[in-house]
C-alpha cells in the first residue's frame, strides 16, 4: 500500500484551487520514498522563477524548494489531507534511510 504526496502551487485563498499541482513522489509501506524528478520541460514555471532552477533532479532540490515555498503552496496527500512542509520532509527523510 502506498501514498503519493502532491505540492498545490499558488492556492487560492477564496475557490482553493491551485495554479499547479506537482507530484513529489510516493511513500510504499516497506520501500524507500520514491522521488519523481521533472527535467526543464515539465517544472513548474512558477518553481522555477521562485527558485531559478530548471530542473529538479533529487531530495535535496524537493528539500530546497519545500523548506522556501510560500504559505500559498499546501502539501497534500492522495486522499486531500494537508501535511505540514516539516512532517512530510521528515517522513521522506525517514523513509530514505
Amino acid at each position: 500500500m502506498g501514498t503519493n504526496y502532491y505540492l498545490h502551487v499558488n492556492v487560492c485563498s477564496h475557490c482553493n484551487k491551485p495554479d499547479e499541482i506537482m507530484h513529489p513522489g510516493k511513500k510504499s509501506f516497506g520501500w524507500a520514498f520514491s522521488i519523481r524528478g521533472y527535467n526543464r520541460y515539465d517544472i513548474s514555471l512558477l518553481i522555477a522563477a521562485k527558485f531559478e532552477i530548471d530542473c529538479i533532479q533529487s531530495w535535496r532540490s524537493w528539500k530546497r524548494i519545500l523548506k522556501g515555498m510560500p504559505k500559498e503552496w499546501v502539501i497534500k496527500d492522495e486522499y486531500s489531507r494537508i501535511i505540514s512542509k516539516n512532517r512530510f520532509i521528515i517522513q521522506v527523510e525517514e523513509a530514505i534511510i
